[in-house]
């Protein structure tokens, strides 16, 4: 049959016949927009702090083509770098480009910037940008480079600093193995930048980018500041196992199981376990760990080998040795046993022998290198840990206790909680999510039980020929007459990323054909979007818009419309990161509001996220 013939019976072949055969769900073809070697137009881009890395970044940022303003607070090394092109105090011996201009004026460094590289250290970061956020842009976008964590309120540095902005300013943090000779260099580095708004990870990344500095984008701000702060305290212990002599084999095993210790803390604090494998992670450690250049290194070095902390101290920056400290917090506020934190915080505080290092770490009772747990969040922890459960008879048991315990606890709050629950359900709300179990509805809505009728699905589809959906609707609407119906999403959906890929994944594709064939009737808008993240992100906000859609034509909808029912239907996306809902602005009182919304949605270019 010929493709003509097909297209008069098939609508997605019609549909399908309108682009190149070559187009892959998921997959957009390079273009030269997406290599670092592109045209990037240039832009104003303001570096604070002309030490080691701000050199580095500062000549990063010109090899691009930028305007850099480099900013110093030390007035005869703008002069110095304006007049010879050298920074005297750092890496004197390489030229600065002509674009590079030093002063000492923060408001004249980020009058105009589109980056502000903030190369300060950690310590001493919030405290600088409170004094001169009125300097900064509220469009500009902050680059932190400090890699460490706020000691003085035993927080991630995020935390401070957007407390210390006091406004919603566009956040990233740069991390990974860099040291900042290598940089000057130009040998081929790697690292990653975090967001929670991928398009300004992404803005950052296109703009920076070159053949020898490679950036990644990320999402994942928690697990990019962990790796980046604390392979310091691991990079101590690797130097103290260096200088005990007890070898390779050693520090391999070091390194590979202390990594899974930072894993755990990561989920444990809410950040992506794959992060920590990434270049903030394992990647920075390696170079910390192995890296000659590497302060941490050679501190754990000279610790085992007899010299006092206090002097060692006394004549470099050692950030690992307070951030020890603060790990090993983090890990008793979640609950967790992280032998190697705890015992390299203790070897630095001198309160373990360099005998006894061996026998801490080797002689514990023996286990499988990955223990098969599942985790549970805890709601009373202030980090929002997760509690490891057993598998098995005894985990089951563990989940009716917990069961238990709550029970006790509604009663103790309201003794006839339970027999005002089952006289009858009166909600107000008919929540539509996804069925992934991060998104409870009555916890991120903080409402107690009854309040919230709840179907979930697959990626939180509205499909006409779904039944079951159907009749909850029904049900909803009908006899429970509800006022509101919110469709949620959520980014990551796997759902929504499985459609978007080429693979089979069995039975499950069928359900999942709705959405590609959204992606298909908007391929054009999709194929111009190269990041991965950003198309998979657009697609669950169209994927919420289209059930919206998909309710609204209902004849359960519509004759309850026409009954002068009042019901609000709404399009949400929930955000893993934080936990935030994200509006995307759709609410649908009436038919007639349905095609005007729905259409603005399907011309997005840019998600929310």
């Amino acid at each position: 049959m010929n493709i003509a013939r097909l297209r008069t019976f098939s609508p997605l072949v019609r549909r399908l016949s309108t682009y190149p055969m070559t187009l892959h769900l998921g997959i957009a073809s390079s273009t030269n927009a997406g290599l670092p070697s592109a045209f990037i137009e240039p832009v104003k881009i303001a570096v604070l702090g002309a030490g080691a890395f701000g050199t580095a970044m500062a000549q990063i940022s010109a090899r691009q083509g930028h305007q850099v303003s480099f900013y110093s607070r030390n007035a005869s090394q703008v002069e110095a770098i304006n007049e010879s092109h050298h920074n005297p105090q750092f890496f004197p011996e390489f030229e600065l480009l002509p674009s590079i201009v030093a002063t000492d004026s923060v408001q004249e460094a980020c009058d105009g910037a589109t980056l502000v590289i903030v190369c300060i250290p950690a310590q001493a970061t919030p405290d600088f940008l409170a004094e001169h956020k009125d300097n900064i842009p509220e469009d500009a976008i902050l680059v932190i480079t400090s890699k460490g964590l706020y000691l003085k309120t035993k927080q991630l540095l995020s935390e401070p600093i957007m407390a210390a902005m006091g406004r919603d300013q566009p956040l990233t943090f740069l991390s990974g193995p860099s040291f900042a000779l290598e940089l000057m260099k130009n040998a081929p580095s790697a690292v990653v930048v975090a967001s929670r708004q991928l398009y300004h990870a992404v803005k950052v990344q296109r703009l920076l980018s070159t053949v020898d500095f490679r950036i990644y984008s990320s999402q994942d701000i928690i697990g990019v500041q962990l790796g980046g702060a604390l392979k310091n305290p691991l990079a101590i212990g690797a130097g103290m196992i260096e200088g005990s002599g007890l070898g390779i084999n050693t520090l391999a095993a070091y390194v590979t199981r202390s990594s899974l210790e930072l894993q755990k803390l990561c989920i444990a604090m809410g950040g992506q376990p794959h992060t920590i494998s990434g270049l903030s992670g394992i990647g920075d450690l390696m170079l910390t760990a192995f890296g000659s250049l590497s302060r941490n290194r050679t501190c754990g070095i000279r610790l085992i080998q007899g010299e006092k902390k206090e002097d060692i101290l006394a004549t470099t920056t050692v950030e690992g040795v307070p951030t020890a400290e603060v790990a090993v917090y983090f890990a008793g506020q979640c609950g967790l046993d992280l032998p190697i934190f705890r015992t390299v915080n203790d070897m630095i505080q001198g309160h373990v022998n360099r005998e006894d290092l061996q026998n801490i770490l080797m002689n514990r009772p023996l286990k499988s290198e990955f223990i098969k747990d599942f985790t549970m969040s805890c709601p009373n922890c202030p980090m929002s840990p997760r509690i490891v459960v057993q598998t098995g008879a005894q985990g089951v048991t563990q989940l009716l206790d917990r069961n238990k315990q709550w029970a006790n606890a509604m009663r103790t709050k309201d003794p006839n909680f339970f027999l005002k629950l089952a006289e009858q359900q009166t909600p107000e709300i008919l929540w539509i999510g996804c069925s992934d179990s991060r998104v409870p509805a009555n916890e991120i809505l903080k409402l107690p039980p009854g309040e919230v009728f709840v179907h979930r699905n697959i990626a939180n589809q509205v499909i006409s020929t779904d039944l079951n959906c159907l009749s909850v609707i029904e049900y909803a609407v009908k006899f429970l007459k509800v006022k509101h119906i919110i469709v949620c999403g959520h980014y990551g959906c796997g759902g929504v990323n499985a459609a978007l890929s080429q693979k089979e994944f069995g039975i499950v594709d069928n359900w999942l054909r709705s959405i590609k064939d959204l992606y298909i009737e908007n391929a054009r808008k999709f194929h111009d979007i190269a990041d991965s993240n950003m198309k998979s992100d657009l697609l669950i906000e169209e994927n919420v818009a289209r059930s919206v859609y998909n309710i609204c034509h209902t004849r359960i909808l519509q004759r309850a419309w026409e009954q002068g029912q009042e019901i609000n239907v709404h399009g949400w996306c929930y955000r893993l990161k934080d936990g935030i809902i994200r509006d995307l602005n759709i609410c649908i009182s009436s038919v007639d509001q349905v095609e005007a919304i729905y259409r603005r949605m399907m011309d997005k270019k840019i998600p929310e996220n």
